[in-house]
């Protein structure tokens, strides 16, 4: 039987508004024709609860918001605190600036482009897998992590740039690359400018424009995301930053600096976006921050592009269905 994101593949290119219905009307006759592409055994994969938030009012849907995304990121606060060390350290210098990396496992490059708010840290329980069958790249962006900053505003196309020098620094010509929300908008960054360092892109919940965003997180992020409300509603990240950051002050303005990335309107051009030629694997899960209608949208703007739709997860499948993710990424990223 095919992967089950080809077979989703096959019901976007039959009837696009699909995945906008499903939510709603899966048992409905006018979508019958492409039901048929999909086989019974694997009705878990298709989103059912899209329209969980439909019917409350915006008091009712921000907190509901609040925490599933509060619930979600301590779930990946705590798999990162409790993960095992994963290899040797060492830093890169890049533009004057010490960036933390490691290298786990031998066989082909596989970088990973860590999220938001985060670290490669948050990639720690896949390692002991996929490094028996790669070497595996784990850097912090600046400011993230373990690495320094410059105080400068961040923006995604310096990122890809700043993953670039790592990577020539490092004497890979090319490496498979796997982003999580931020470090996928990386990835297409990275994809687009420098297409001879990607073998094959994978990211998961990660939009090209602001509008991608779903309402909830839109306003979630409007009436909550400044510094104070991040460090009353969730005191472990301002710990785990101010434990491993080189400049533990730097914490306040690491928080705004991410939120103004964020409504920076547009994460990377449509031109640009539409340039990426290497295969990519677009992975969402069916309650994610990023509209179903939008990871369609970019899965069209691609020439080679496959869309996966995770069951029960939210922005942090990685964390939520690991298992599953884990089994996609591999047949996805074989030869």
């Amino acid at each position: 039987m095919a992967p089950f994101w080809r077979l989703l593949d096959a019901v976007v290119e039959k009837s696009p508004d699909a995945l906008t219905e499903w939510g709603l009307a899966r048992q409905e006759t006018r979508h019958e024709e492409t039901y048929k592409y999909l086989s019974t055994d694997l009705w878990e994969y298709v989103p059912t609860d899209r329209h969980e938030f439909v019917g409350d009012n915006r008091e009712e849907r921000m907190k509901k918001y609040e925490t599933r995304f509060l619930s979600c990121l301590c779930l990946l606060a705590g798999i990162c605190l409790s993960a095992a060390a994963t290899g040797e350290g060492q830093f890169l210098k890049i533009d004057g600036l010490n960036l933390y990396c490691e290298i786990v496992g031998t066989g082909e490059p596989l970088l990973y482009l860590h999220g938001g708010l985060s670290s490669s840290r948050d990639f720690d329980a896949y390692v002991p897998v996929l490094s028996r069958s790669f070497k595996v790249i784990l850097i912090d962006r600046r400011g993230h992590g373990r690495s320094e900053d410059n105080g400068r505003p961040y923006d995604y196309a310096s990122m890809a740039a700043e993953m670039n020098r790592c990577l020539e620094k490092l004497e890979i010509d090319s490496a498979y690359v796997v982003g999580w929300s931020d470090g996928g908008v990386v990835g297409y960054h990275l994809a687009s400018k420098y297409p001879h360092r990607v073998k094959k892109l994978v990211t998961i919940g990660a939009n090209y424009r602001v509008a991608g965003m779903s309402t909830e997180a839109l306003e979630w992020l409007a009436a909550n995301h400044t510094a104070d409300a991040l460090k009353k509603q969730l005191p472990e990240l301002e710990t785990q930053y101010r434990k491993e950051n080189p400049d533990p002050a730097n914490f306040e303005a690491f928080l705004t600096r991410s939120r103004d990335l964020w409504l920076r309107d547009p994460y990377i051009s449509k031109e640009e976006f539409s340039r990426i030629g290497v295969p990519v694997l677009l992975v969402a899960g069916d309650r994610d921050d990023i509209r179903l209608e939008h990871m369609v949208e970019m899965k069209g703007l691609l020439k080679n592009a496959q869309l996966c739709i995770v069951p029960k997860a939210s922005h942090f499948l990685i964390a939520e269905r690991s298992e599953l993710f884990l089994n996609v990424l591999r047949q996805f990223l074989k030869p």
